[in-house]
């Protein structure tokens, strides 16, 4: 157990460092933007009208929309089976990362590239952090009632919703890997506190004794 919390410890770590650098970059016009217009030329060259209605909907997953109302699904059904700690849980994971990135996303106030979809600010892709936010919790729910099958194949939805932003031309790759690094390291924090709390909690120190 121990060697496991030190292990999402440091992963959450060095997820937050490597956001940290890749926000300096963005804010300093570093290397990485050169490299930013030129993924975006090669997916722009890329686009096809099939394509980019796979994309939109790809995208949808990950949408204000479909996050609210899956979240709302999700909580009451853990509401109705009186799973509490599920319940802060995700608010802690989910809610508060979105609203970390959002926060982040209005102090950096990156400009998108030219697109005819969406144009408010880019750095986070806030479509990124959300989708590893919710489908990283969910998968370490199922990791933990041992549907690891499930809880692996979780995990390729935010590089699918990453993948699509940058197919549609709304953000930049670095917005896409920051988005992730940033959603990566709040997911992998918070479940290294939830794990803290649960070798403290009472019922846990009277089993150990």
């Amino acid at each position: 157990m121990a060697a496991k919390k030190r292990f999402i410890l440091i992963g959450s770590i060095v997820c937050l460092v490597l956001f940290v650098i890749i926000s300096s970059l963005v804010l300093n016009n570093g290397f990485v933007v050169l490299f930013d217009h030129t993924v975006n030329q090669m997916t722009s060259s890329a686009q096809t009208p099939l394509g980019t209605s796979i994309m939109v909907l790809v995208s949808f997953f990950a949408s204000t929309i479909f996050v609210g109302l899956f979240s709302a699904a999700l909580l009451t059904y853990f509401y109705s089976k009186k799973q509490k700690p599920e319940i802060c849980s995700y608010l802690k994971t989910v809610f508060l990362g979105v609203i970390i990135g959002f926060v982040i996303k209005n102090i950096v106030q990156r400009a998108r590239p030219e697109n005819f979809l969406e144009t408010d600010y880019s750095f986070p892709s806030l479509h990124a952090t959300a989708s590893i936010l919710l489908y990283g919790w969910l998968s370490f729910h199922f990791w933990k009632q041992g549907r690891r099958r499930k809880a692996v194949a979780l995990l390729c939805v935010p590089l699918l919703i990453g993948f699509s932003r940058l197919y549609l031309g709304v953000h930049w790759f670095s917005d896409v890997l920051g988005g992730l690094l940033l959603g990566g390291g709040w997911l992998l924090g918070i479940q290294y506190w939830n794990k803290c709390n649960v070798m403290k909690s009472p019922a846990t120190v009277k089993v150990s004794k």
